[in-house]
């Protein structure tokens, strides 16, 4: 699937695919985490509805609201550790997260 929606040709589609390959382990490993690091200007802050719909392990650095997935740094520890269990992606899935600006 990650290999169609790389060829599919949209910068989405491929971010899609590259998260997906990158958010795969092998039984008996922990589950990644990948952490994508946007530019300090928010050019990407309109693709995170896309990606957010696409990848619901997507979390977003913001303001406090667990509905849309976003909350501050010591919450998205949390995700990644796995110590929210009405939040956090279920096991073996990975997490992915990225920074937004306020």
């Amino acid at each position: 699937m990650a290999k169609e929606r790389a060829n599919a040709g949209t910068l989405v589609d491929a971010l899609i695919a590259s998260f997906e390959s990158a958010t795969r382990s092998p039984e008996g490993m922990a589950a990644p985490a990948a952490l994508l690091w946007t530019d300090a200007d928010a050019q990407w802050r309109p693709l995170i509805p896309a990606l957010r719909t696409a990848i619901p392990q997507l979390y977003t650095l913001g303001t406090y609201d667990p509905n849309s997935r976003t909350g501050p740094v010591t919450w998205l520890k949390c995700i990644v550790d796995r110590t929210l269990p009405n939040v956090s992606p279920p096991e073996g899935v990975g997490t992915d997260s990225v920074p937004a600006r306020n």
